[in-house]
Order: structure tokens, then C-alpha cells, then sequence
């Protein structure tokens, strides 16, 4: 018996096991007919020791087992599994466990004879005053199955002490209210049941001091007052009220008995229970959801919304979300006739989903031959007149059965129905309620944390955040956010995309791991997010689990579209999913429907949950030739986007250009990490230019240093492998020849970026050396007949830059060369920009006639383009030399006043400060300090 203070026999005599580890084994077998997995079993005893070792430890044991086992074959193994053998043992654990299920099958928890049964069963707490401290993860499997077995067994005392009250037994229905107040004594429904016997038994007086007692400890323990009718109860003892009417505030409605005459659905045996008696459990509160549950609720009470339907991808606390919602709804009172939860996840065929409704309803049907009407005619006669709310929990796998939501719809306009599903029903009249993962942290560490390295408040604000502390708590009470742990949470939840389950599921391996050593293995692998928790269902208990079931739920044609979305990095376009995975806009639909990608509005991007993108990369890397072709397109296309915008970063679509390349950053980093390893030198030369011009603009440097660094490497060791240098025909010669000029002219483009984001970190003598490197190479790819007048403009600009703080002279040389260059090209923005830094190095020498003369000229060339970005930039500069000398102050105050409004318009913060300084100093000059 493993129900209160266990014990161990055999034959009739008590079995003494000395060693604790024996009987605790012993005990989590006895607790389940079906058989523990070896894997379970070394985790809940040696959960810090490697697999291998477990498993050895788990081979004694056994044999212990065995010898400790006075009848032979009581423990059955296989190589993967252990359980003692059913046929000669008794549990009694096992016993309610089954009562329980048969019950479920006959019609709920009302059946007399099974529910006494299970009942006398239950001898106190499962394995009371069993406590394992030292197996921190049997100690977790206990509490869980503890609390569980508590659970149910309080349920089925509810339900039986309803049906004796029904049967006017009040003497035994006040006995076991009694003992459902010795477990629960805050349970309100047990105080309203034992008032209620106490009257119906004529002991009023006991039943008033019982209400006092109740009224009492909700206020002490709770702090809140007894609910709407615990106090009609009271009332109507107080006025003497008789049992027929006292039995309105705990018993379900009654319908008429069933008899051999009544054979419809109207004419049931079946109790209708109260509203307050048709909802599971909740078990924690919702967490993050305040806004959803608001939305839910406006919904629910909108006649014209009768059919809402909660759909997302597995994971993301649909059904969560769909129970609190409706124990909303519930206290409200806004459904009179009752609030129904319909479980059809075991369901298998469409043809179930009428009598599983018909279970949740507890409404028996006629069949046979002298009954015309099907149970789905006699279930509509039921609901027609009715108003209430139906909840139908994963609909997904029932989909072709959808058409009896629709009828219900129909035929009783008073009930509403509540659908949870991973897929859209797509019926007529349904509205969609999409459910994405908890916000959270998207930078590391967030913005407010940034600024105050003590403090974890801008952390926990994020659900995401809470659910995990929340979730870790359960199992290690001291678990804290903390500052040096912080980061590592953050990086959780970013890393499992703010999804529900999986923060549950990460946060169980607290009692083992460090924050930081769950997210190492979340990111090495989705096996990791799983865990043993009792009240989940076999699809919850892991990850890979879930994401297998939604696999199985695409058509070939999502699954091909799916895993080629894996591609993506950090979203996509319409565009590029269909050029780079051929996606049409009916398979995006039929996915966005769905919520397998989501679609923002406001961007115009499309993008996947992480680990569901993280579960399609393994489908795509599965198939090497899919996945080599990917990368192809992939790779192609992005560095041609490049190509295609980089000129438009210097025009009047700069704005729009530089956001859809700033959107599209992991990917761009994707594909120029492909060509670089794959060293497509065509496409590089297609994208250096705007990747460079992209991260100069953001001023990104260490993501400009990285990219760079990456392709100077491998050209580096391109231009020292001579093995494709060498050809016998002169033709070949002049090919190899200009081959290796060009791959010379891209490497020194790339030591001339490199330079330009090594100077944004400050070191000057490391940007000299990659510059005087490009230069060198620039002279050997022009030696083998290869133009490179761009590129050493390019770098002579760098150089200006380099030494502008230490040696003007050399550095107005430097950007003279690189203008007269881009002359000879005809580039009108490349001479535009390097026009505007001579005009401001002639500034800094004190030319200021030369320098503004320069300046006017690259301010009209750029508003000429319409750059209005350097428009601006230059406008400061001449608005900075005419306060040089106080020369014109009132043609700096203009020229300052007109560079700050571009700046504004730009959102560029950088320039706004440094221009709204030069207009302060114009103002202050001018005597004009107010402004």
C-alpha cells in the first residue's frame, strides 16, 4: 500500500527492507501498472552522473532488487524498461488509479459502487512521510504524484458526495464533506455541501456556526468574502428554507430520471451539474496574458462572435489561455446554463466529437431501433433553448469534423463555443484568435538593465521572465533572479522564443543545472526541453514531441515550404520566399492561417517561431542536396539585394533602402558568410559595397569589424595558394592573370572596409597597416591589367580619415586623390562625398573660403541625388565655419537651423545633438540665449 504511511507485503507478512534506496525503487515502480523507462529511473536516483555510469549503478540496484524479493519473477526488465509484474502484485495506488479510469467511462465520476471503491482505497497522502532531499529529482516526481493523486481523489469525493446528497443520503454525504475539509479546508464548495446537510438533517444552528467558521477562515486565509451562493445558502437556512430548495445551491439541476419509457436526450438519467462543477483545474495562475484574456472576454460576450476558435502552434498556452478565460466567464455569470469543457485530444475520428460533447454534458442519448433521431439531432434539441459555453479543447486532428461546430452554431443561438486548435477550422462565421509566445527580452541584456547592472526589475517585467521564475520556483523554492544570473534567464527565453512550455520545461532542470548550463543545452539541442511532469500529456512532455506533431500535420507541400523557410534568418520578405523557396501565396497563407509563420503588417515581413525554425533547419540539413541548393539561393539572392540597394543608400530612397537592409541583417550576415566560405567572388564583388556602406551608416563597428575580418581571412589565404596561377597558353595566363587581379582588388576593397570600422574602435596604427596592405595589393591587381581607380579612391578616402587627426596636410592630399579619382569614374555621389571631406579638412586647416566653396559644391551635388542625409551633414559642417571667427553668425544660425530639421527628419540622434550644439552656440553669440 503506498497510500499514507507505506508499507510492503508478501503473503500476508510484512516484507522489512533495510536500505531506503531499495524500498524508494521499489515504490516508484508500484505507483504505475505500466512499465518505467530505464532513462526515468537513472534520473530520479543519479541525476548528476554520466548516462553511462547511471546505468551501471541501476544494474546493482536491480540485482539488490532481486535478492531482496523473496518470489521469483516479481520484476520483469527489458533493456529498456522495468515494472513489477501486474499479475502478482496488488497496489492500491494502481487500484484507484484504474476505479478512476473506469469511471471515466461511465459517464464521469457518478457511478456509486466504483467511486466507494476508490474512495476506501485512499488511506492518507500518497507515500506520507516519505521525504528524499538527497534525490532532489525523486523528491519532484513525488510531489507532482502526490499532489496529483490528492487531486483526483478530492474530485471524486466531490462528485460522490453529490450524488448521495441527490439520493437524500445526508448522513454519509455529511461524512465525507468532513473529510474533504480535512484536506482542503479552504474549498468553498465542501463548506456549501456540509451547511447544506446539516439543515436538510434539521442541526440548523450547526449549519449557521458552519457559515460563521467559513466565512471566517476565507477572511483569515484568503482575505476575501464567501461567494454569491455560499451567502444564498445561508439565507435560505436562515429562513428554513426545505431541501428542495436548499439543494438549488450545491446539487447540478436535475433532470427527469431515465426510465425504459424516456429515451431522449430531454429524458436523460444524467445530472446537469452546476456551472461552477464543468471546468478542470487551474492549476497556477496565467502569467502574461492579461491583454489576451481582456480581448477573450469582449469577444465571449459579443453575440455576434459565437464561434472563436484559439489557434497557434503547440506550446503557446492555447489551453491555458481558453480556461482561464472561461473561469472568467464563469464567476461573471455570464453563461446561466453552465460552462462545458470538451477534452478531444485522444479523440481519433471526427465521428467522436458528438459524444464526446454529449460526456462533457453528461447527457445520456436513445439509440437502437425505436429511436429515429441521431445523437447529434438529439444533442442540437438539447442546446437549442440553452445558453451557454462550450469549450472544445485541440480540434486540430478533427478538422473534418468541423461541420458539427457549425451546426451548433445553427441550431442554438444562445451557446457559444470556444475552440482550441493548431489549425483554423475554416467554417463560415469563425473568429480567429491567433496566440503567439510570451514577450520577452529581445535584447541581452535589456535596454533598462543595461543601465543599472543591480537591478533585475526590467527583467522580471517581461511574462516571458515570470513564467520561468514561476516554473522554476515550483521545484527549487530558493531559485531567484539575481544579477549574476540574469543574463542567463534572458538568454533562455530568447533562445526557446518566449514559448510557454518550453520555459516550463527548462526551468524544471533548475533543481540540476545552472541557468547558464540550460541555455548551453537549449542550444545544442531541442532533445533537452524535455522533462517527466505527471500533469502534462505525452505531447507536452518535450519539445521535439510537439514540433514532431505539428510535422505530421502538414501536407507535402507545407513540409517542403517549411523546411525551406529554415533558411531565413530573422524573417523574409513575400519576395524573397518565393525566389529563394519557390513559396506560393496560397502555401503562405495556409501557414501564416495557422500561425506556423506570422506576418507583420506594419513591416511587411514574414517570420517562424525560433524553435520552430530551429526544428525545420534539422528537416533541411536531413537532406544535403535541399540543403546545399538553399544556400544557393539563399546566398544569390541576398548579395544581389545588396547590389541592388547599395546605390539607393545614396539617393532619395536612402531612408527605405537602408530600413529593408537593416531588417534584413541576419540574413545579409547569412549569405555573406556563405559566399565567403564558399568564396564566390562574383557575388562578394556584388555585395562589398552596400554590405560595407549598410554598417558604416548603422555604425555598427564590431558587427562591421566581424564581417570583414571574416572575408580578409580567407582572401588572405586565396592570394597565397598559388595553385590556379600558373597556365601554359597565353589566353589561360591573361584569364588566370585577371582572375587573381580581381581577387587581389576584393581583398584590398575589404582591407580598406576593414580599416574604416578598426579606425571606429580607436586603433589607428592597426587601420594603417590594412591600409597600406591595400594599397600594396591595389598596385598588384593594377600590374595584371585589373581597373581599381574605385577602390584606391576608396582607400585614399580612408587614409584622409586616418590622418585628419594628427597631420591635416597629408590627409587634404589624401582626399584630393580620392576626389580627382571618382572624377575620372564619373561617380557624382563617390566625388560629392569625397568633396565634402576635403571641404571639411580645408575647414579644420582654416581655409574657410576654400572649405565652404567645397562644401556648397558637395551640398548641391547631394541635393542634386537626393542624399539628404549628407545634405545635412554638410550643412552643419559650413554652419560650424561660419561660426569659426564669429565671421557670419547669421548665416550659421540659418545654415545650422536647416542641417537640424534634415537631421530630425532623418532620425538621426547623432547628428541632432552635434547640429543642435553648433545652433546653441550661434543663438549664445547672437544674444539670443532663449532659444
Amino acid at each position: 500500500t503506498l497510500f499514507g504511511s507505506p508499507t510492503i507485503m508478501i503473503q500476508g507478512d510484512p516484507l522489512t527492507i533495510n536500505r531506503f534506496q531499495i524500498r524508494a525503487f521499489l515504490f516508484r515502480l508500484a505507483a504505475q501498472a505500466e512499465p518505467v523507462t530505464r532513462d526515468q529511473l537513472t534520473q530520479l536516483f543519479w541525476p548528476d552522473v554520466d548516462d553511462a555510469r547511471a546505468r551501471r549503478h541501476l544494474t546493482q540496484l536491480l540485482s539488490h532488487v532481486r535478492r531482496v524479493l523473496p518470489l521469483p519473477k516479481l520484476l520483469l526488465q527489458t533493456p529498456s524498461h522495468v515494472q513489477l509484474n501486474q499479475a502478482q502484485i496488488w497496489s492500491d495506488v494502481v487500484a484507484f488509479k484504474q476505479l478512476l479510469a473506469e469511471s471515466e467511462h461511465a459517464s464521469g465520476l457518478a457511478q456509486p459502487q466504483t467511486a466507494e471503491l476508490a474512495l476506501e482505497l485512499y488511506g492518507g497522502p500518497f507515500l506520507d512521510g516519505i521525504s528524499t532531499p538527497d534525490l532532489p529529482e525523486y523528491e519532484l516526481w513525488l510531489e507532482t504524484e502526490r499532489a496529483w493523486l490528492e487531486r483526483r481523489y478530492l474530485e471524486l469525493l466531490a462528485a460522490h458526495t453529490l450524488a448521495l446528497m441527490d439520493e437524500a443520503a445526508f448522513a454519509p454525504a455529511l461524512e465525507l464533506s468532513r473529510r474533504h475539509l480535512a484536506i482542503d479546508e479552504l474549498a468553498e464548495d465542501a463548506h456549501r455541501r456540509l451547511i447544506a446537510c446539516y439543515a436538510a438533517v434539521g442541526e440548523r444552528s450547526t449549519a449557521l456556526r458552519q457559515y460563521e467558521h467559513c466565512v471566517d477562515l476565507l477572511q483569515r486565509e484568503l482575505d476575501v468574502a464567501p461567494m454569491a451562493e455560499t451567502v444564498a445558502l445561508h439565507q435560505a437556512v436562515l429562513r428554513g428554507a426545505p431541501w428542495a430548495e436548499l439543494s438549488s445551491f450545491v446539487l447540478p439541476a436535475a433532470l427527469q430520471p431515465v426510465g425504459q419509457q424516456s429515451t431522449t436526450v430531454n429524458a436523460t438519467a444524467a445530472l446537469l451539474p452546476a456551472p461552477n462543477d464543468h471546468l478542470p483545474h487551474e492549476p497556477l495562475p496565467i502569467i502574461g496574458r492579461r491583454t489576451e484574456l481582456a480581448a477573450l472576454a469582449e469577444l465571449l460576450t459579443d453575440p455576434q462572435n459565437r464561434l472563436i476558435t484559439i489557434v497557434g502552434v503547440g506550446g503557446m498556452g492555447k489551453s491555458r489561455l481558453a480556461l482561464a478565460a472561461a473561469h472568467e466567464q464563469r464567476d461573471l455569470g455570464n453563461f446561466p446554463d453552465g460552462i462545458y469543457f470538451v477534452a478531444l485530444v485522444a479523440l481519433t475520428e471526427p465521428n467522436q466529437i458528438v459524444p464526446a460533447i454529449l460526456r462533457a454534458l453528461q447527457l445520456s442519448v436513445a439509440i437502437g431501433s425505436g429511436q429515429s433521431r441521431t445523437p447529434l439531432a438529439q444533442l442540437l434539441d438539447f442546446l437549442r433553448e440553452k445558453r451557454l459555453l462550450l469549450l472544445l479543447d485541440n480540434f486540430e486532428h478533427l478538422l473534418d469534423g468541423a461541420d458539427v461546430v457549425v451546426q451548433i452554431e445553427r441550431a442554438a443561438p444562445g451557446v457559444h463555443l470556444l475552440v482550441t486548435s493548431r489549425k483554423v477550422l475554416g467554417v463560415h462565421g469563425e473568429q480567429l484568435f491567433p496566440l503567439n509566445e510570451l514577450p520577452y527580452p529581445q535584447t541581452d541584456p535589456p535596454d533598462a538593465m543595461a543601465t543599472n547592472g543591480d537591478d533585475t526589475t526590467a527583467a522580471v517585467a517581461y511574462p516571458a521572465v515570470q513564467l520561468f521564475l514561476q516554473s522554476a520556483q515550483r521545484s527549487t523554492p530558493r531559485f531567484h533572479l539575481t544579477t549574476e544570473n540574469q543574463a542567463a534567464v534572458v538568454r533562455i527565453c530568447q533562445l526557446v522564443g518566449g514559448m510557454p512550455l518550453a520555459l516550463e520545461l527548462a526551468a524544471s532542470w533548475v533543481t540540476m543545472l545552472s541557468a547558464a548550463e540550460i541555455g548551453v543545452e537549449i542550444a545544442g539541442s531541442l532533445d533537452f526541453l524535455e522533462a517527466e511532469i505527471h500533469d502534462l500529456p505525452t505531447r507536452h512532455q518535450s519539445v521535439r514531441a510537439l514540433l514532431d506533431v505539428v510535422w505530421q500535420q502538414l501536407n507535402a507541400a507545407e513540409r517542403a515550404i517549411f523546411t525551406r523557410f529554415a533558411i531565413f534568418q530573422g524573417g523574409f520578405t513575400r519576395q524573397a520566399v518565393h525566389e529563394v523557396a519557390g513559396a506560393s501565396l496560397h502555401t503562405l497563407r495556409s501557414l501564416t492561417t495557422n500561425l506556423l509563420i506570422h506576418y507583420d503588417e506594419t513591416h511587411g515581413r514574414y517570420s517562424s517561431h525560433e524553435l520552430l525554425r530551429t526544428y525545420g533547419v534539422e528537416q533541411l540539413t536531413a537532406q544535403p542536396s535541399v540543403y546545399r541548393e538553399m544556400q544557393e539561393r539563399h546566398g544569390r539572392y541576398y548579395c544581389t539585394l545588396l547590389q541592388q540597394l547599395a546605390p539607393e543608400l545614396k539617393g532619395e530612397r536612402q531612408q527605405v533602402a537602408f530600413a529593408e537592409l537593416a531588417a534584413e541583417q541576419a540574413n545579409l550576415q547569412a549569405a555573406w558568410t556563405w559566399a565567403v566560405v564558399e568564396m564566390r567572388l562574383a557575388l562578394l564583388e556584388q555585395a562589398i559595397a552596400g554590405m560595407g556602406h549598410l554598417y558604416a551608416w548603422m555604425g555598427n563597428q564590431s558587427d562591421g569589424t566581424r564581417i570583414f575580418e571574416t572575408l580578409v581571412q580567407r582572401l588572405d589565404v586565396q592570394v597565397g595558394n598559388p595553385a590556379n596561377q600558373s597556365a601554359d597558353a597565353p589566353a589561360e595566363q591573361r584569364n588566370a592573370d585577371a582572375a587573381q587581379g580581381r581577387t587581389y582588388r576584393l581583398l584590398a576593397e575589404g582591407l580598406a572596409w576593414l580599416a574604416h570600422f578598426t579606425l571606429m574602435a580607436g586603433q589607428v596604427d592597426q587601420a594603417e597597416v590594412q591600409l597600406q596592405h591595400s594599397f600594396a595589393l591595389l598596385d598588384q591587381a593594377a600590374a595584371l591589367g585589373v581597373d581599381c581607380r574605385g577602390q584606391r579612391a576608396q582607400a585614399l578616402l580612408h587614409w584622409g580619415h586616418l590622418e585628419r587627426p594628427h597631420d591635416l596636410p597629408a590627409a587634404v592630399q589624401a582626399y584630393t586623390q580620392s576626389r580627382e579619382l571618382y572624377a575620372q569614374l564619373d561617380l557624382a555621389w563617390d566625388h560629392a562625398y569625397a568633396t565634402s571631406w576635403l571641404g571639411e579638412a580645408q575647414h579644420l586647416i582654416g581655409q574657410q573660403e576654400a572649405a565652404i566653396a567645397l562644401l556648397t559644391e558637395a551640398r548641391s551635388a547631394f541635393a542634386i541625388l537626393g542624399d539628404q542625409r549628407n545634405v545635412a551633414r554638410v550643412l552643419a559642417t559650413i554652419a560650424d565655419s561660419y561660426l569659426l571667427d564669429r565671421a557670419d553668425l547669421h548665416a550659421a544660425e540659418e545654415t545650422a537651423a536647416a542641417s537640424l530639421q534634415l537631421w530630425r527628419a532623418s532620425g538621426d540622434q547623432l547628428g541632432i545633438a552635434n547640429t543642435a550644439v553648433i545652433l546653441a552656440y550661434a543663438h549664445c553669440w547672437l544674444n539670443r540665449p532663449d532659444l
